[in-house]
């Protein structure tokens, strides 16, 4: 946790409610004393599968998992911004291959899990794999494109806030085949901009497999440029509805602003 809480003040402005450890303990025995995983203790295990662009679940803990994920053959995966959450929260131990005996370093979880992170914190030279460690997953054309590192750090945000978040579409389909990938909106895009998440208001009866329409929707641009023009906003809206629409504004280093759009005038969000 502590390596990864360094790497996120490098890339972000510490956020209160991002980073911080998260508990699952006592909703799950603890593993068997015949568990080829049991040296990781009781987190959920993955292993990165570069053909798919996602995390396969090899032993799912926790409450977490109620809303993420998708099947695929079988097994619980994860998004790219989904295995990142869960690691930086120690919840997840993610591995370059299923009989790997070293998980994934902090960096290269970054580096296949979300698209644009650099590959050391400024002035830091790559730290060198230990000798014997698995190489680290070949890049490949995924099944689902990588979140940017942006659209993530709005992700994390929104579920530091309660929020149940998808990818548009993502649980369409039990494979998550119709999931839509999180794009930026930048100043020059034609038409209205592309929603990276659909945010669910969970409750005790929540279930991801028959999820009620979206709370709001979500579409990222960068701070410092300007917000799509009024025409694109509104025909955004318009396509949402009756869903809101809101626009989160992401600087630099990791912070972030949401707005709720109306007819393309932006009011200053609580959250």
């Amino acid at each position: 946790m502590s390596v990864f809480k360094r790497l996120r003040t490098t890339l972000a402005t510490y956020v209160p409610g991002l980073g911080a450890a998260e508990s699952d303990d006592g909703l799950d025995p603890p593993p068997s004393d015949d568990d080829v995983y049991k040296r990781f203790g009781n987190k959920s295990i993955g292993v990165w599968c570069p053909d798919l662009g996602m995390a396969k679940l090899l032993r799912t803990r926790g409450k977490q998992l109620r809303t993420m994920g998708v099947s695929i053959d079988g097994s619980v995966c994860l998004f790219g911004e989904e295995a990142l959450y869960l690691c930086e929260r120690a919840l997840l131990v993610l591995l370059p291959s299923e009989d790997a005996a070293e998980p994934l370093h902090a960096r290269e979880v970054y580096g296949v899990c979300v698209a644009g992170a650099p590959a050391a914190p400024a002035g830091e030279a790559p730290a060198a794999a230990p000798a014997g460690a698995a190489p680290p997953p070949a890049a490949a054309a995924p099944r689902h494109a990588p979140c940017p590192l942006h659209c993530y750090w709005v992700y994390a945000h929104l579920r530091s806030l309660g929020y149940a978040s998808f990818r548009r579409h993502a649980q369409a389909r039990a494979d998550g085949g119709d999931a839509e990938a999180p794009a930026l909106w930048r100043a020059g895009d034609a038409g209205p901009p592309p929603v990276a998440w659909e945010v669910h208001q969970p409750s005790a009866q929540f279930s991801k497999r028959r999820l009620p329409p979206p709370s709001f929707l979500v579409f990222v641009a960068l701070y410092g440029g300007a917000l799509p023009p009024v025409a694109d906003v509104s025909a955004l809206i318009a396509a949402c509805a009756p869903a809101a629409v809101k626009a989160a504004v992401v600087a630099g280093d990791g912070t972030v602003l949401i707005f709720e759009m109306k007819a393309g005038v932006p009011d200053a969000d609580a959250q």
